[in-house]
Order: C-alpha cells, then structure tokens, then sequence
C-alpha cells in the first residue's frame, strides 16, 4: 500500500449519551490535518455532511474531513447515543495523510461492533485513568478502530417533509411554545427548527427577524427571568436554582444573570427583598 498509516495521534476520546438536542463538535486545532469519527451506538441521528443529508442508525461511523462542519442532529422524539475519536494521523513519505490510502470514506459501518465497542472503551480508559498518557497505546487503538470500518455509499438520501406554509407567527409561537415547555433542558437550534420543517442556518435568520434575538440569546433571557421567580417565590437557593434552570454550574449562571440582569443574582435578591 502507497504511504501506509504509521499510527493515528489520538487527541480525544468520550462517549455522548442520549443527546436530544443536537451537536456541533468541537473545532479542529490549528495544525489544519485533524479528523474526527463518530461512531454510532444507540439511535438514530440526522447528518449532514458534504452536502449529503441522511439518516444514521446503530453501527453507522462518520469520518469528518478537517475543516468540515460536524452537523448532527436528533430525530422527533428519538434518542442517540456515540462514541467520538478526535485523530490527527501520522504517514510514513511526505504526501499528507487521506481517506483514500486506507480505502476509507465519509460513511462506514461497523459490522464487528463487539471489537469496535472494546477499542472505544479501552481508548476511553487511558483518557480517563489517572495513569500517564500512553501516547503509543492510544495510535494502536486508534489505528484498529480505523481498520474496523466498513467504507461504504451515503444512504439514501433524508426526504424533504412537506414545508411548513402557514403564516410566520403561528409558526414562531409552535417554537416558542416549545421553549417555554423545556426551557430547563439544553435545546440546540436543530431540535427548534425541526419545530416547522426548516434548515438550522435559515430558522435562525427566521427567528431573530421575529423577535430580535437569536434563539440562544432568546433562552438565556427565558432563563433568566425564571431565575427571578424561583428566587423570589420559591425561596429557592442560588446553586439549587442554577441546577433546576440547566445551567453548567453556578458560575455559568452568576455570568448569565449579571450580564442580562444588570446585576448579581445576590444583589438582585438584596434589592428585591428591600423595595
């Protein structure tokens, strides 16, 4: 084989659980020659990749070239689970490394899924263990779960659902009913613009043009304002509240609060109480 893979330097490896909203993944470094496969295990999952858009189910793996936006998604109601290795491979010549040199495609399956699922783990095992990185462990792992793949064509592709017609404030009220229903978990636009049939990138443009906000900035602000309730009528602590409103931790939510509140969530309780 012409300019075999010598080994594959792992940089991550972790497993993602019952995603519903969505995932955009993590940026490639800076040395312009990183990839990324996601490998299916629970599920099933729209992707888009190189223009393609299908869906994914258990045992499908995604090969993402270095550069490519890593768009996946939940289907209505459906729960996903995968395993991610972010890669960047090693060659033996100077030519830099591509699919093509181990028969490899965007699309793979996994038809030895037992020998798969055991790579996964036992490379998760050396991220996660306190032992020193073993850098050499890590490229063998790498370089079998490689080998493992099935390359094949892009499945059929995910047919289009009628377009939502009706008028932009019926279809913009469905999205904030939605909000409004789960503001407590994470929503990714993917799982909003699924609300009325459109594409990610257009319902943002769509959102912001009827309330002013993009649909992050639209959440944090719902979020925000449920915070001043819980705290006020509730009675609720600071920590107990970040929690409950689905916020990384309290810092995430001191940050959120005081840039759109004006003010610390203790301050906002200390002026309240005193009015």
């Amino acid at each position: 084989m012409k300019n075999p893979v010598l080994g594959t330097l792992v940089h991550f490896c972790h497993l993602r659980r019952r995603y519903r909203t969505g995932f955009y993944g993590k940026r490639a470094p800076a040395t312009g020659n990183f990839f990324t496969l996601n490998y299916l295990t629970e599920g099933k999952m729209q992707v888009e990749m190189e223009g393609a858009r299908f869906i994914a189910a258990k045992g499908d793996a995604l090969l993402w070239k270095p550069g490519v936006p890593r768009i996946i998604g939940p289907l209505p109601g459906e729960l996903f689970s995968y395993y991610a290795m972010g890669f960047e491979p090693s060659s033996i010549g100077a030519d830099p490394f591509s699919l093509d040199k181990l028969g490899l495609k965007p699309f793979s399956r996994v038809l030895r899924r037992k020998a798969m699922t055991e790579c996964f783990r036992r490379l998760n095992r050396v991220f996660l263990g306190r032992a020193r990185f073993r850098e050499q462990e890590c490229s063998m792992l790498g370089l079998r779960i490689l080998l493992l793949l099935e390359p094949r064509s892009f499945p059929n592709p995910l047919s289009t659902a009628e377009p939502d017609d009706r008028p932009s404030d019926e279809r913009i009220q469905d999205v904030l009913n939605y909000i409004h229903k789960n503001y407590k978990k994470r929503i990714g636009v993917d799982a909003l613009a699924s609300q009325v049939l459109m594409h990610p990138v257009h319902f943002t443009r769509f959102f912001k043009g009827a309330t002013g906000l993009t649909p992050h900035q639209y959440i944090l602000q719902l979020k925000v304002e449920k915070a001043k309730d819980f705290l006020l009528l509730y009675n609720e602590s600071l920590t107990t509240t970040a929690v409950e409103l689905g916020f990384h931790d309290y810092a995430h939510f001191f940050r959120v609060f005081k840039r759109i509140a004006g003010m610390s969530p203790r301050k906002f309780l200390t002026r309240a109480r005193s009015a």
